[in-house]
């Protein structure tokens, strides 16, 4: 989120505890319920978002993907040099061939590469689980290597997550003018059921309205400007 919008979020949740601590005032005014449950639903939906663009959640998912990689390649490594003795001894120069790889080659290749390299490298194994038995390489760890390939196949989705964000910030900007109808519009309008018979209530209502820029830190009437997000 921007600084402006952090902003009008923190004013949003402002006014909806102001809203909660008054809630007995207005329980008998359908259309004023259904505004602050809408109100109370956009910001929440708006809060996922905020989540969805953290660079927090971004940088999780980078880490994960760089440790699915780096097992991947450890497992990768591991088993195409086992099956390279085993190729020697056997005299196999074809899936010598097939299995020739190194980490720094794996590193360099695109995930997509990688993951071919792998299939291949678990194919082979497969092709001579029985035999690699006598040179430390269990089932399991064929196994393993196979778990590895798709733990990683699917940490490549991180990609999907910068559109998501992208995504977020745009839906983010529609939300915050839907808050902006619902505020305008609606509840500043029906607030004025509140101005004579609860005051409190009211000036409270429009305090919170107020939307406060930790660079700027000015006031402004949410009625006369109108501030688009």
């Amino acid at each position: 989120m921007t600084e402006k919008q952090i902003a009008k979020l923190n004013m949003l949740q402002t006014v909806i505890r102001v809203l909660d601590e008054h809630e007995v005032l207005y329980t008998d005014i359908p259309a004023f319920i259904k505004t602050v449950n809408d109100l109370k639903h956009i910001t929440k939906e708006m809060e996922r978002l905020g989540e969805v663009q953290s660079k927090t959640a971004l940088q999780e998912i980078i880490n994960e993907k760089n440790a699915s990689e780096t097992a991947l390649v450890n497992r990768v490594v591991t088993m195409a040099n086992v099956l390279s003795v085993l190729a020697a001894d056997t005299n196999n120069t074809a899936m010598r061939s097939r299995i020739s790889v190194t980490k720094s080659l794996l590193y360099w290749l695109s995930g997509n590469e990688q993951l071919s390299i792998a299939r291949r490298i678990h194919t082979e194994a497969l092709a001579h689980a029985d035999t690699i038995a006598a040179y430390g390489i269990s089932v399991g760890a064929i196994y393993e290597l196979e778990t590895a390939v798709s733990r990683h196949e699917n940490r490549m989705a991180a990609p999907q997550s910068v559109a998501e964000t992208k995504t977020a910030a745009e839906s983010l900007v529609r939300l915050f003018a839907d808050t902006d109808t619902l505020l305008n519009d609606r509840l500043d309008r029906l607030m004025s059921l509140f101005e004579a018979p609860e005051p409190d209530f009211y000036e409270a209502y429009f305090n919170a309205r107020n939307v406060i820029s930790a660079a700027v830190r000015r006031r402004q009437q949410p009625d006369r400007e109108k501030e688009e997000i």
